[in-house]
């Protein structure tokens, strides 16, 4: 059927990729320790150019259901097959390199990892991943229930989310319901998990995917949802699209007077400024696709290439380098980025952006020649 290869579907698929391809490149530079602002980040509040890139992709998840049907079965099917894939990622993987005063031994350890100081820690169980299945699951159950009042669904968790946070900071006496330590969902989280199975790399237990802050990601969803609907029922209302983006990036600013936009807590304010420019990055794919498309022929493939196996690429881009690891001194990535790319010219942020465009261009490689083969991986 023709309107499944027009200007306005192809630009859906487009931005998919778009995002996928983004959270290669910010995931994987040279060194953590060289990073170019706009690929950092934010320390706390506020955001960068990196912020955007994960709401992004959970609006582009929104935007595929849209185009797909739903049953409760597939819905439970994929939300858990997402989950588990994203903790067997933080798993892996499963053998680790223990050093010893004889030499290097590879042993595996159940359930267990090493850190970057060789300490054995618990695995990680929330993730990346796991947020997108729980974002998923709650946005597509209630896309199937009550598709029309999805935009009704997002203001009511966003509510939620925020008065949730608020209300047990207030009654708990928190001196700052939006820190850390104040943030409601972190004694939640170690709770219901475990200290040692929490992200370590904020300096105490804290997951910037806990459990709590993935309530207001499935507005996120919803609201991407929204967007693709309109887009492929009513391509006429372009106009009305453009108005709430507007509407979106202004709530959200004014939001933020009371809920500072954050995405390690993901605020209501945060998911609303981030769909807000989603949509307008969208419209601006869509827009280069009508006014130029030799130019976008030119970059699509590119990008579709990635958005025609999302998943697929963003855990081998998770696990391989996870593999190259267990080689120690002989980690080929490692050897890569330091023989090659280090010796860039320039600061050493040069040679850390060579690396992670590099890492891009590989994982595409392997993209395209799945995408040739028409092999495509569903879950």
């Amino acid at each position: 059927m023709k309107p499944l290869g027009s200007t306005r579907v192809r630009a859906l698929d487009i931005f998919r990729g778009l995002t996928v391809a983004l959270m290669i490149l910010v995931n994987n530079p040279g060194t953590w320790e060289h990073i170019y602002a706009p690929f950092e980040h934010a320390p706390w509040h506020g955001y960068t150019l990196t912020d955007l890139v994960f709401p992004f992709f959970l609006f582009a998840v929104g935007n595929a259901i849209a185009f797909v049907s739903l049953t409760p079965e597939k819905i439970l099917k994929r939300t858990l097959w997402i989950f588990g894939i994203g903790f067997l990622l933080n798993w892996s993987p499963f053998l680790v390199r223990i050093h010893h005063d004889a030499g290097d031994e590879i042993i595996l350890k159940t359930w267990t990892w090493i850190d970057g100081n060789g300490k054995l820690v618990g695995v990680r169980v929330m993730g990346v991943l796991q947020r997108i299945a729980i974002a998923y699951g709650f946005a597509a159950a209630i896309i199937y229930r009550w598709p029309r009042q999805v935009l009704i669904w997002a203001f009511a968790i966003l509510v939620l989310s925020c008065g949730l946070a608020l209300g047990f900071g207030i009654f708990g006496h928190a001196p700052d319901p939006w820190s850390m330590e104040g943030y409601f969902g972190t004694p939640i989280d170690r709770i219901i998990f475990g200290s040692e199975h929490l992200y370590q790399g904020e300096g105490v237990p804290f997951d910037p995917e806990g459990l709590m802050s993935s309530i207001a990601t499935v507005a996120q969803v919803l609201i991407g949802y929204w967007v693709g609907r309109s887009i492929k029922d009513r391509p006429e209302h372009r106009k009305t699209v453009v108005m709430s983006g507007i509407a979106l990036l202004a709530a959200g600013y004014l939001w933020s007077a009371f809920q500072p936009i954050n995405k390690k807590i993901w605020t209501s304010s945060y998911t609303l400024v981030t769909s807000g420019w989603a949509i307008f990055a969208l419209l601006a794919v869509m827009a280069l696709g009508r006014r130029r498309p030799d130019c976008q022929n030119r970059y699509a493939p590119f990008f579709e290439a990635f958005g025609r196996n999302p998943l697929f690429i963003f855990v081998l881009s998770g696990f391989f380098p996870r593999v190259c690891r267990l080689f120690g001194p002989a980690d080929p990535i490692a050897w890569f980025y330091r023989e090659a790319c280090a010796r860039v010219p320039g600061p050493p942020e040069n040679g850390s952006l060579v690396y992670a465009v590099c890492m891009v261009l590989f994982y595409y490689a392997i993209a395209r020649l799945m995408d040739k083969h028409k092999i495509y991986v569903r879950v």
